[in-house]
């Protein structure tokens, strides 16, 4: 609960400047850009590139500005629909989600400790390991996971070794199968799920003190960018026509 509240902090802040970023950007293209142009425009001469590229993104902006703001509402309500009603597409999914830039890594990591320490809490109570993971399968909350302890737990119901059916379902990564062979072998593996549980924690607080130093200069970046974007564009020929007058 503590990492999640963690990461939501961390997030919240490129949210809001990424929410205010587009924000400006639209109204601009709306009501700014226009009046600009239309003054850049009736002053003759070649248009550079950039004042081209404004006219035309100022332009769609204009003409779709609904879709712009409708489309991606569709999307995520079809999005849950076929998630509810199509067990492979949410299965596909929810692994994607562990993948997706800055966010999946950390998800994948408050997963693995998630999963390992359920897993450690309840065979040290002395549930059957086999028990255990079913359950902690559930906890995982992704359906990929899921799917990948699940078949672990046929392997070791078969007589595999836990680290090998854990490395075969591909559950956890190369570190902690190896971690989970040492506690297996060495007949301690309720403390070997608690070390990779510690382990997991720590790599995900790691990541998320990470990721907001890194975020905050990229959306710096690209307000940059759209500003000076702006700026050539409206400049440009601006200056261009006072040259050819002097």
């Amino acid at each position: 609960d503590e990492l999640v509240s963690k990461a939501k902090k961390v997030m919240i802040y490129p949210a809001i400047v990424a929410t205010v970023v587009i924000g400006v950007v639209i109204l601009m293209m709306l009501f700014v850009v226009p009046e600009l142009l239309g003054f850049i425009t009736s002053m003759g001469g070649e248009l550079g590139f950039a004042t081209v590229a404004l006219i035309a993104t100022s332009g769609f902006i204009q003409n779709y500005i609904l879709e712009i703001f409708i489309i991606p509402i569709i999307l995520i309500v079809i999005l849950k629909t076929w998630r509810k009603q199509s067990p492979e597409f949410k299965v596909k999914t929810d692994e994607l989600t562990l993948h997706i830039w800055v966010v999946g890594p950390v998800l994948y990591k408050l997963k693995l400790a998630r999963i390992a320490n359920s897993l450690a809490v309840m065979y040290g109570a002395g549930v059957s390991f086999p028990e255990s993971l079913k359950m902690a399968s559930v906890i995982a909350g992704n359906k990929y996971l899921e799917g990948n302890i699940n078949h672990a737990v046929r392997m070791i119901e078969e007589g595999k070794p836990i680290f090998e059916s854990f490395d075969e379902a591909d559950v956890f990564p190369p570190m902690a199968v190896r971690m989970i062979k040492v506690g297996e072998l060495s007949g301690g593996m309720d403390t070997a799920l608690k070390n990779v549980s510690y382990f997991y924690d720590r790599e995900a607080k790691e990541l998320i003190d990470k990721i907001e130093p890194t975020i905050e200069p990229i959306l710096t970046v690209v307000m940059g960018f759209v500003v000076g974007w702006v700026m050539i564009a409206v400049l440009g020929p601006i200056y261009d026509t006072i040259a050819q007058v002097q």
